[in-house]
């Protein structure tokens, strides 16, 4: 169950792999010393419900992620909500095929990434909601982020638009507002069932680069690189509303 501000109540273990078919479970970052909600090698989820916050303490000071997996994450079924510094985060990959995930950024710095992959980040299905944070300065990470981002199917949510610092510069999926060096790409498939992505003002737009020195390479929606507000897309409707994009499927 979730731990107080005294006893924390995280899963730690660096060389282990957390599989969740079912239960509930309930967890927040140790208070001393301060460690991430839960921190394992890979995790794979079927399902179950499990919370997992990075919040330390009864105030709602963000100091730790939710989810740390220093391998791969698979994510199929159950329900997973995570928050903190990174809402969830992977050293290597992530791949989600179903389920509901919500990951919320709410960090104090430019690590306030709600959902992130070191390398790639692929979803097929379920309900994915990513959202940046931002409680101590304007400096924030994307809703989501990978070196690859692949979108080929789910119901998707993803804002880089922090509540506090609205002049922020994050992308809604790609970089952030402090961000450096290369993405390689982005591809979104007419497969998807429904994708809502917002910007800070300053970013460039909803999808790739925030308003830093990052830069991203290819970006490819239904077959369309490099898209801009102005574009059309063969299979897929398209409607822009201020800083928010939202694409559904022409056959639905």
């Amino acid at each position: 169950d979730r731990g107080d501000s005294t006893n924390g109540g995280c899963v730690y273990g660096n060389n282990s792999n957390l599989i969740v078919n079912g239960g509930d479970i309930r967890l927040r970052s140790c208070r001393s010393p301060i460690k991430d909600a839960i921190i394992v090698k890979n995790y794979t989820q079927q399902g179950g419900s499990v919370s997992a916050s990075g919040r330390s303490n009864s105030n709602g000071s963000s100091v730790s992620i939710g989810l740390w997996v220093s391998n791969d994450i698979m994510i199929s079924g159950g329900n997973l909500t995570a928050d903190g510094g990174y809402g969830v985060a992977s050293g290597n990959n992530i791949t989600i095929s179903g389920g509901t995930v919500n990951a919320q950024g709410a960090g104090n710095d430019s690590g306030s990434t709600g959902l992130a992959a070191t390398n790639t980040l692929t979803i097929t299905g379920g309900t994915v909601s990513a959202i940046s944070g931002g409680s101590g300065g304007e400096y924030t990470g994307p809703g989501m982020s990978g070196d690859v981002i692949i979108i080929s199917g789910g119901n998707i949510t993803a804002s880089g638009n922090n509540n506090k610092y609205q002049s922020g510069g994050s992308a809604g999926i790609g970089t952030g507002s402090a961000a450096s060096g290369t993405f390689t790409s982005i591809t979104i498939t007419s497969g998807i069932e429904r994708l809502v992505v917002t910007k800070a003002p300053a970013a460039y737009a909803p999808i790739g680069k925030g308003n830093a020195s990052s830069s991203v390479g290819t970006i490819t929606i239904d077959g369309v690189e490099n898209p801009t507000a102005d574009s059309s897309f063969p299979n897929l409707n398209f409607a822009v509303s201020g800083n928010t994009w939202t694409f559904t499927p022409k056959n639905n």
